[in-house]
């Protein structure tokens, strides 16, 4: 509300007018947005932390650091030996590994192109399933010069189960 007081010539206006209340209200307002919408990203990063760290609590359960664990005990590298594989017939290619049996791979033609890449001495990762009847998981991780294998192959589950 506006007021004003005179003396003589002089007149003192006070108050605010009509138009200034509304630009109070608008940069009130603007500023309640913008404490919402901070307050909301706060909630919102508080969450995600929250999720994180119940994640990092899981992958630290005693349970699975003893899945990861044996999982890492069933994992090796190898290298490839013995490996002729056609690319229409199959073919056939031995793993072997200084500490550990070593396992014949025979490629059936539907699959060979998978294995085309591999050649003699490449250097791959096997993990055998927890039975040690048959293959889990297998890796072609480098040529036997030391290069990257180009098409890096991932076989199928279950391709190959020991006799």
């Amino acid at each position: 509300m506006r007021w004003s007081l005179g003396f003589g010539p002089f007149r003192i206006y006070g108050g605010k007018s009509a138009a200034s209340r509304r630009a109070a209200a608008r940069r009130r307002a603007k500023n309640r947005a913008a404490h919402d919408t901070a307050r909301a990203e706060a909630w919102r990063e508080l969450q995600e932390r929250r999720e994180r760290e119940a994640r990092v609590r899981e992958y630290n359960s005693p349970e699975r650091v003893a899945e990861r664990e044996a999982r890492k005990a069933r994992t090796y590298r190898a290298r490839v030996s013995g490996c002729r594989i056609d690319p229409l017939k199959g073919g056939e290619f031995t793993v072997t590994a200084d500490d550990r049996p070593d396992l014949h791979f025979t490629v059936p033609p539907d699959i060979a192109l998978q294995f085309m890449s591999l050649r003699n001495e490449d250097v791959v990762e096997v993990r055998v399933t927890p039975d040690g009847q048959g293959v889990e998981d297998f890796d072609h991780l480098a040529r036997a010069n030391g290069a990257e294998p180009r098409n890096p192959a991932y076989f199928p589950k279950g391709w190959f189960t020991r006799g």
